[in-house]
């Protein structure tokens, strides 16, 4: 027997063997980093391998942050991702819909948003609070990233200020399969991010976002690419 591996072919062949008006369900939750609903979020469900009507599908969470799009292809993988006109974020899934009828849920049961970058170019951590703004630069010195923090006007703010190394450490994280080891969102190109802590007068504490290490550096050196400012 001639076994088929075209998964487009497949596709077409469960389609008539499902026959017309066959569906499946996907179902989850949409949460913020604290574990919150997040409500009234437009999330949409778009099929990896199209099949004629069953492309992509869009609902939107209830107070809860439950979502289901009830009527997708049966044993198809949907990229499963939240939408707004106020924000954007990284965080998708790929989910496999089950049999014709059976509904299944996204791993782990929700999706959860920790950042989100609106359109004054601020990136939100739901999980502390603070607010970020990530901006290229190139061979940044302490001294540079100071002045650049004290004139920065973004969204209607203006008390932006270098972090700290906590601040910082916050956003360390080893799981991600990247070269620095901060989300995606923040863009960044560069292993140091400059604090606001000095470390005399002439050095000030940098964080490594390649290692997670805290090491101090002159203020006069230019290792820095890339520049984060904060608040609360």
């Amino acid at each position: 027997m001639k076994i088929i591996r075209n998964t487009g072919l497949l596709l077409i062949i469960a389609f008539f063997f499902f026959g017309c008006g066959a569906n499946s369900g996907i179902e989850g939750k949409l949460l913020d980093a604290k574990g919150q609903p997040m409500s009234g979020v437009k999330m949409i469900a778009t099929q990896v391998q199209p099949v004629k009507g069953y492309e992509q599908f869009e609902t939107t969470t209830g107070n809860d942050g439950s979502f289901v799009f009830p009527k997708v292809f049966p044993l198809a993988d949907y990229i499963i991702k939240p939408w707004s006109e106020n924000w954007k974020t990284n965080v998708s899934v790929t989910v496999r819909s089950g049999s014709e009828k059976q509904v299944v849920k996204v791993p782990g049961s929700s999706l959860v948003v920790r950042f989100t970058l609106n359109n004054d170019d601020i990136i939100v951590d739901s999980k502390t609070d603070l607010k970020w703004v990530s901006i290229a630069g190139r061979d940044v010195t302490w001294y540079s990233a100071d002045k650049f923090a004290k004139e920065m006007k973004r969204g209607s703010y203006v008390d932006w200020k270098l972090p700290t190394r906590a601040e910082l450490r916050t956003l360390y994280d080893y799981s991600l399969r990247t070269e620095y080891k901060i989300d995606p969102i923040f863009q960044f190109n560069s292993s140091i991010a400059w604090t606001s802590e000095g470390y005399d007068e002439k050095a000030a504490w940098g964080f490594s976002f390649d290692n997670g290490l805290e090491d101090w550096y002159k203020r006069d050196q230019t290792n820095c690419d890339r520049i984060l400012l904060v608040r609360k």
